[in-house]
């Protein structure tokens, strides 16, 4: 988390700036406590605070009214970031539109991608009658499991139906060094070549990611109304 956090500020530097940053969706936080210690001016929000790191509190958490709703301090000045976030949303495009109606202009949106080479091996390993890599992405059984894998093309879509414009996508690989962590059962015996193999394979992830990863982030900007219309008009 930290190493993909350093990465996410250093390629959007521009974009974070000296305004007010809103980690919706926050969970525990650690994107937030991130953006605190190197100085930012950064709110972290959920639905509930039962996980959330010390750094956070008292005053720089935000509960959220309800499932998928606003905070009802959010201006316009700020920057929403939904990291991780998007894609356990059933209905994303209900969401986006509670953030335009309330002004924001730019959102930092990670999302995995359906075209990323863990998804793409899970999906022909279901093919051959193995689910337990497409099972684990997709979180199921999980209290939030994940309802949507996205591609560029589609997030795109779906974010210029509220009248935001991609301006940037920086690709991030999501497990890299960190899969065989979360992938492999250090309690068994006997998995050493196992090990060996995901070992290679994550440090290959992470190599390739700058190209071709199953997490990217994604800046969006929602177009001047002014644009907007001479848009319409042609």
């Amino acid at each position: 988390r930290k190493r993909q956090a350093e990465k996410i500020v250093q390629s959007f530097k521009s974009v974070f700036g000296a305004r007010t940053i809103l980690d919706y969706g926050c969970g525990q936080g650690m994107f937030t406590a991130f953006l605190l210690s190197k100085g930012f001016d950064a709110y972290g929000c959920d639905i509930s605070s039962t996980n959330v790191v010390e750094e956070l509190k008292p005053n720089r958490f935000i509960a959220l009214p309800g499932p998928w709703q606003c905070p009802n301090n959010l201006t316009s000045t700020s920057l929403v970031a939904l990291l991780d976030v998007l894609e356990h949303n059933e209905d994303p495009h209900e969401l986006i539109e509670l953030f335009k109606n309330k002004g924001i202009k730019d959102l930092l949106i990670k999302v995995p991608t359906v075209f990323g080479p863990i998804a793409i091996i899970a999906k022909v390993f279901t093919k051959i009658g193995k689910p337990d890599l497409l099972q684990k992405l997709l979180l199921v059984g999980e209290n939030v499991p994940h309802f949507y894998f996205y591609s560029s093309a589609g997030l795109s879509r779906l974010l210029a139906q509220s009248g935001y414009e991609l301006c940037r996508t920086v690709r991030i690989a999501d497990a890299g060094k960190e899969l065989p962590k979360r992938m492999r059962d250090c309690s068994s015996s006997g998995k050493l070549l196992r090990i060996l193999i995901l070992t290679a394979f994550g440090w290959i992830l992470e190599a390739i990611s700058p190209v071709w990863s199953d997490t990217a982030v994604y800046h969006f900007r929602l177009k001047e109304i002014g644009k907007r219309s001479r848009e319409i008009i042609k």
